[in-house]
């Protein structure tokens, strides 16, 4: 998939049930603030790591090829040291604005449904398949072309037709979700022995002496639920350790280098950045509520 520009589009003023509509494409430290949403809000990540706090607390963490699903007048905000650079596309999208009048055989009732389902689904993070990926991708396309101003007629038409086929698809795999009786993906004891040794020296011969796949099928899992390789889940992973400590603890930067496995500092630095677009320090300093460290920076 090509890098798209930055982007956000304002909202479809011919589609009332669509409240926004847009495609981010942008780098590190940056931080959503607390907003709500008119209407269901559906973030599509194709890439990166981002986490959203809501008003009470409860945090929904999203990767790439995964969806979130926020609820209306619910308050919620991105915290800027769980924003790594990535893509997402969103939509605010409210049932009870006309969306039945040009969809076929969803009435009324049927979006009540809809929604009720939704509603008991909201505020969480949810895999979805190949379709939802695919009808992300030309919506976004769509979405781009139309701010550059080169959609005539038909295309706004189609614009209109991809964005209804997302939603459908996208409200139809929150639904199938709550259905699955399987409680983890294959690979989630893969993944919580990396969380429990991320600071050891992990390599993929070790992933695959511990799983019992061959290199081939590992990449494939890891690409379908993380959409990551297995070498970039364990060093977020070491970053996302390293926010905590580098919050809450007084460690210095060399110290907390060592503590999760890296070689030095300057590799440490390195790596942290290009999963968070910030460096050790500068992200210490961004966190304002961490206490000061004992030690000068590195």
């Amino acid at each position: 998939m090509y890098r798209r520009q930055k982007i956000i589009t304002d909202p479809l003023k011919e589609i009332p049930y669509v409240r926004e509509l847009g495609v981010i494409t942008e780098s590190a430290g940056k931080s959503l603030p607390m907003h709500r949403n008119d209407g269901f809000e559906i973030i599509y990540v194709f890439s990166g790591r981002y986490r959203w706090e809501m008003e009470d607390g409860h945090m929904i963490n999203v990767r790439g090829r995964q969806l979130s699903l926020t609820l209306p007048q619910e308050a919620h905000h991105g915290y800027l040291d769980h924003l790594s650079p990535g893509e997402i596309l969103y939509i605010v999208f409210d049932f009870d604005r006309g969306f039945c009048k040009g969809v076929p055989y969803l009435n009324s009732s049927h979006l009540r449904q809809l929604r009720s389902q939704l509603m008991n689904r909201g505020n969480g993070t949810f895999r979805v398949g190949e379709d939802v990926h695919s009808a992300a991708e030309r919506l976004a396309d769509l979405i781009v072309r139309k701010e550059q101003d080169k959609l005539s007629s038909l295309d706004l038409a189609v614009l209109w037709g991809e964005m209804n086929q997302f939603i459908l698809r996208s409200v139809r795999a929150i639904i199938d979700t709550g259905k699955q009786t399987e409680e983890a993906p294959p690979l989630q004891g893969l993944l919580t022995y990396i969380q429990e040794h991320s600071s050891g020296n992990l390599s993929i011969e070790e992933l695959e002496r511990i799983s019992g796949w061959g290199r081939t099928r590992l990449y494939a899992l890891f690409h379908r639920y993380t959409g990551q390789t297995p070498v970039d889940y364990i060093q977020s992973t070491r970053c996302d350790q390293a926010c905590v400590q580098l919050k809450e603890s007084r460690k210095s930067i060399t110290e907390i280098s060592f503590d999760l496995g890296f070689s030095s500092s300057q590799y440490f630095s390195r790596v942290f950045k290009k999963y968070t677009g910030l460096t050790p320090g500068a992200y210490r300093l961004s966190s304002s509520d961490s206490p000061a460290p004992s030690y000068a920076a590195d």
